[in-house]
């Protein structure tokens, strides 16, 4: 029941359009060791490829071909013989990102390890008052120290905060300014369900941009209204309200070296092959002017605190060098690649985690298909990286899609007409009581010379018999049950080649067999489809019929009004509705009911609060 639900609503609609394109291992053999490594591999990078695309914000706004970097690795994947390579390969698709938040956690370039600092609270003759805090002494030192600051603040002209190799934190219990200042926001990428590339579908999914507003500070009135300068180096921990602070003009940043933006920026973790893990950003940060990102007011590579107290002697401050972040972006759509059938090793692989990611991070029922998602993503990268011909990879695709389970799920290509075929003799047949069974024919003087009529039960097409042509096709067809997965084989079984000649074997209502030849043409389908009479009319008195297939919205209260008398209605639904559910729904009791169905979306969206929080 639940699977046969999801036929009504589009989960998941991948459409191939000669989409994607692949890997080789060393020919069809099962892999060895050395190939279950590069696999290992492939797939961890094609999860971080993955990650990467839906949850990086730049990717919305920044010209970053993504999908280049992933197909540069592929080879070079292939070729690593060590873990030092693999991990080369990893940094250098990484770096097309130029971000370093993104990158592979064992490696913090520029990074030292942190001096063990002691507190001081130091009033110079200049009257600049320097606190530094100690890193390594307990709670109780450090606020007696906050004390300290506070009580000599009052007599500085300017106070530099020493944070180097500290947590921002630490200045929490000091009232820093009595104005109003308002920490930067996270944005993130947000999805409602998967956005088509093509713009098509009706689930209305989308993608967005989800700012969580910054705190604000009402400021305190002890506060001393002293310029503020914090020294701070790559192994400060900032925190928002610090960054608020120097965006409201309120205070200033020296960095000795570099700041440490990953601190504050929110990021998520991707296993790779050999031990590696790889933190990938998942947010950004947006002041209130519309700018972005962690930028000092100064930037020195040592002497870091002469640098500052020069600034605080200067008087004059230079503002930090922001860049305007674009109000909105949009969600990177997946290029065809459609300039060949046979598309290349490394596409063929970006075939099998476009397909991946989709079902595995959009699909809302993917628990109800008992399908091990990570299991198909290998068996199926390397089927597609050992497709030896087009015909062979797009099957794979095809194959890999019916894993969904999913009827509204369907792989659409050129290549797969040999497979499929897409012209159909002059009939239409159904699966009824076990049997193929003709259900219309069309007009044709080949029809009518061999005298087939509704009802005839179709056993061999082209030889073979029906079933065993059926299950050819059904690995290749996504369906939520099996009265689906029949009905969309059948639908496609006797098709073949325009122009083609089907070879039938026919058994008539009084059991006679014989054999037929049809045409196949494009031209017998429109007729075949097209459903003949009133989409609503009576029965008779008692009995009203209408066919969901042609009933239009706006016709709804004229079924109603007709079938105002009768005792019963028929809704035939052998076919697609025309969007009349919403209207013909609430119309059908006369009192609230319990909800029969209820469809879900995805809702994705990656850490909405500071890591400093």
């Amino acid at each position: 029941m639940i699977r046969s639900r999801m036929q009504l609503f589009c989960t998941l609609t991948i459409v191939l359009l000669l989409l994607l394109n692949g890997l080789t291992l060393a020919g069809p053999s099962a892999p060895d060791r050395e190939d279950d490594v590069r696999i290992e591999r492939l797939i961890a990078l094609g999860k971080l490829w993955v990650a990467v695309k839906y949850f990086h914000p730049w990717l919305a706004y920044q010209d970053i071909d993504w999908d280049a970097a992933f197909i540069a690795a592929v080879p070079k994947i292939q070729a690593a013989k060590t873990k030092d390579e693999y991990s080369a390969v990893v940094r250098q698709m990484l770096a097309v990102l130029a971000d370093p938040c993104t990158r592979l956690k064992s490696e913090t370039p520029g990074r030292e390890a942190p001096r063990k600092i002691s507190s001081s609270v130091q009033m110079r003759d200049d009257g600049i008052l320097v606190v530094a805090f100690g890193n390594s002494e307990p709670y109780q030192a450090l606020q007696k120290i906050a004390a300290q600051a506070i009580a000599e603040a009052s007599k500085a002209k300017v106070i530099v905060f020493d944070l180097r190799d500290n947590h921002g934190s630490v200045l929490s219990s000091i009232p820093l300014n009595s104005k109003p200042f308002q920490a930067p926001g996270l944005r993130h990428r947000l999805y409602s369900g998967y956005p088509p590339p093509d713009g098509s579908g009706s689930g209305g999914y989308y993608s967005s941009f989800v700012t969580a507003e910054g705190n604000r500070s009402l400021g305190s009135p002890r506060a001393p209204n002293k310029p503020v300068i914090l020294l701070v180096n790559r192994n400060t921990r900032l925190t928002p309200e610090l960054l608020g602070l120097q965006a409201a003009g309120l205070g200033a940043i020296v960095a000795e070296d570099g700041m440490d933006e990953e601190s504050i920026i929110p990021q998520i973790t991707v296993k790779l092959a050999d031990g590696l893990v790889a933190s990938v950003r998942t947010g950004e940060l947006i002041y209130p002017d519309g700018t972005g990102g962690v930028t000092p007011n100064k930037l020195v590579t040592s002497n870091g605190l002469d640098a500052a107290l020069e600034l605080a002697r200067s008087g004059s401050i230079p503002p930090p060098e922001r860049k305007t972040v674009p109000a909105t972006g949009g969600f990177p759509p997946d290029l065809p690649y459609a300039e060949t059938p046979y598309p290349s090793e490394a596409l063929r692989a970006l075939a099998a985690f476009r397909i991946w990611s989709v079902f595995t991070y959009f699909h809302p029922y993917k628990h109800l298909t008992g399908e091990d998602w990570d299991s198909l993503l290998r068996q199926y990268v390397v089927k597609m990286m050992q497709a030896a011909n087009a015909l062979e990879y797009h099957k794979a695709v095809a194959e890999m899609a019916s894993h969904s389970h999913d009827t509204h799920c369907m792989v659409v290509s050129a290549v797969l007409v040999d497979l499929y075929g897409a012209a159909p003799p002059p009939l239409a047949v159904r699966w009824i009581e076990e049997n193929v069974v003709v259900t219309k024919v069309a007009k044709s003087e080949e029809v009518k010379a061999a005298q087939i009529a509704p009802g005839d039960v179709v056993l061999k097409v082209d030889g073979r018999d029906v079933r065993d042509r059926m299950k050819e096709l059904s690995p290749y067809i996504a369906a939520s049950t099996p009265q689906a997965l029949t009905y969309r084989t059948v639908d496609m079984l006797l098709n073949g080649k325009e122009g083609s000649v089907a070879a039938l074997t026919i058994k008539n209502a009084a059991g006679q067999i014989r054999d037929v030849s049809l045409p196949r043409s494009r031209r017998f389908q429109s007729e075949l489809d097209r459903v003949e009479g009133e989409p609503i009319r009576l029965i008779d008195d008692r009995i009203g019929y209408v066919d969901l297939t042609k009933l239009q919205a706006a016709q709804v209260d004229e079924m109603f009004e007709k079938f105002r008398n009768t005792q019963a209605f028929i809704m035939d639904m052998r076919g697609y509705p025309q969007g009349t559910a919403w209207s013909i729904a609430p119309r059908l009791s006369e009192r609230d009911q319990p909800v029969a169905a209820q469809f879900r979306r995805n809702i994705l969206l990656f850490r909405a609060a500071h890591p400093a929080h």
